[in-house]
């Protein structure tokens, strides 16, 4: 009998701790957000988690460089949120991945353009100059638009920003495109006769705004977003850090503090 109660008082005790332990996990307020690591998203993402620590939300924050891994985390549910892409990103991360991730915070539009160390004006650039601009198809496609929009090459009508080189059917100067992973461009300067910057990158390579030979206008495609899934993106806490993203006072901050990387509507 002594033994019967000693094991049933070992299965309450065994039930008690597993419910303890349950309801710990549904109250955790832990978000888990990968960015990359510079300074300009160090700089509002240390601003939002201050602000949604004050709420009770904590944000464990993960760096990660390589960018075909955030979304990857982010469907297979290794990460909560991210925050590194455009809208016109995550709409062909979806359609080339089958995923179903899903926008929940708009911010601001990184500054875009072409610079170069080597000429002044558009008029300057020699024929057959190297341009560079990134390989991957977002950036790729929205580098040409831009290049467009400078009169430096004509694209077939209606491929907008999702063009490629081969839709390129006027080239006057007969320009020389180089693509290269974008996060090298900075680094490549002074071996191209033009290159195409935004954001962050701009500062990286020396420039302000001025400098730019053709500067992009802005589009909502190119809008950095909060990135979430569809099972999660109605949570609580992960609208609180949404909210956050969008606030006013993050808006302030970033305005003023990167003048020259990013506009934000």
């Amino acid at each position: 009998m002594k033994k019967l109660v000693t094991l049933l008082i070992l299965i309450i005790v065994i039930l008690a701790g597993c419910g303890t332990s349950e309801s710990s996990s549904s109250g955790d307020k832990t978000v888990k957000i990968a960015i990359t690591d510079s300074e300009l998203y160090n700089t509002i993402i240390k601003h939002v988690q201050e602000k949604v620590e004050k709420e009770g939300v904590e944000l464990d924050i993960v760096y990660m460089s390589d960018w075909n891994i955030f979304n990857q985390a982010l469907a297979n549910k290794e990460i909560d949120l991210n925050f590194y892409q455009t809208r016109q990103f995550l709409k062909n991360a979806n359609e080339v991945n089958g995923w179903d991730l899903v926008p929940i915070a708009a911010t601001y539009d990184n500054n875009r353009g072409y610079f170069s160390t080597k000429y002044k004006t558009l008029e300057e650039l020699p024929d057959g100059a190297t341009v560079t601009i990134p390989t991957d198809p977002v950036n790729n496609g929205h580098a040409l638009y831009v290049l467009q929009e400078g009169g430096l090459i004509k694209l077939k009508e209606g491929v907008g920003f999702q063009g490629s080189q081969r839709d390129i059917i006027e080239n006057k100067k007969n320009l020389n495109l180089v693509e290269v992973d974008f996060q090298m461009i900075p680094n490549m300067i002074e071996d191209s006769d033009l290159s195409f910057l935004s954001g962050y990158y701009i500062v990286q390579a020396g420039f302000t705004l001025d400098d730019a030979l053709v500067l992009g206008g802005h589009h909502e495609e190119f809008i950095m977003i909060l990135a979430a899934r569809e099972d999660n993106k109605d949570d609580e806490i992960i609208q609180k850090v949404a909210e956050a993203f969008e606030s006013e006072d993050t808006k302030k901050l970033m305005r003023e503090k990167y003048p020259i990387e990013i506009t934000w509507p």
